[in-house]
């Protein structure tokens, strides 16, 4: 977060969501419970549903499942989202501020050392891009960065899998930006062949599991497995 002393107030809300028995069609989020009146109107005629259900359409994304409204003020500038993936297709809108993202596609994986399945910082990266620590992690100097600054009124599309970090930019006024997930459950029940980058993330994710399984559920054992399956295999 920001280093400058001043309390950092920072907003991150769930607004919309997909409802859990799954009798709404797709497209048909629900407010979330909790939001008043003027935040329900203000979701009711700020968000165009149809639009994004024609860039979901397009785009070949899963359904609908969640939107989230960011909001920041000027203290927030240098708030950090440390590098990490997320199982959802993303849609980011910047609607007022400045937002930079750090992302890597997931080939850049094995690069960037992600904590294992049963750690508390799962889908989260080991490596911290600020001080980087090439000792400890030295793989992340061959990894590739794609660098982007999203301004008011742009998008930028985040599928699953896809790693990123995310800074606020100095502003004066309020940054608010806006998510929506799309579920990628789909591909995951027809992968294509050969697999494509992201599945093999997932099925290197459903390796963890099965051989924390195989070792009764001790977790700490999975790194020292695999690290000896590595060097036996080299």
């Amino acid at each position: 977060g920001p280093s400058h002393g001043r309390r950092c107030l920072y907003l991150q809300q769930s607004v919309l969501q997909a409802p859990a028995d799954g009798s709404v069609q797709q497209g048909a989020l629900l407010p979330c419970a909790g939001l008043g009146e003027g935040m329900r109107r203000d979701i009711g005629s700020g968000i165009d549903l149809q639009a994004v259900r024609a860039l979901a359409e397009a785009g070949g994304f899963g359904p609908w499942q969640r939107c989230q409204l960011f909001v920041g003020g000027a203290s927030a500038a240098g708030a950090r989202s440390i590098l990490h993936f997320d199982q959802y297709d993303n849609l980011f809108v910047q609607i007022s501020g400045w937002k930079r993202f750090r992302v890597y596609d997931p080939q850049q994986t094995r690069c960037l050392y992600p904590f294992p399945i049963h750690h508390p910082l799962d889908t989260r990266a080991q490596v911290d891009l600020e001080a980087p620590d090439l000792a400890a992690f030295p793989r992340l100097s061959e990894a590739v960065c794609s660098e982007v600054l999203l301004g008011p009124g742009q998008a930028l599309f985040l599928p699953a899998y896809w790693w990123h970090e995310v800074v606020t930019e100095p502003h004066d006024g309020l940054t608010v930006s806006a998510n929506f997930w799309f579920a990628a459950v789909y591909r995951l029940l027809t992968p294509t062949r050969p697999l494509v980058p992201s599945m093999q993330c997932e099925l290197a994710r459903q390796l963890e599991y099965l051989v924390s399984d195989c070792l009764s559920d001790r977790a700490r054992l999975v790194p020292a497995f695999f690290s000896a399956l590595r060097a036996a295999v080299e």
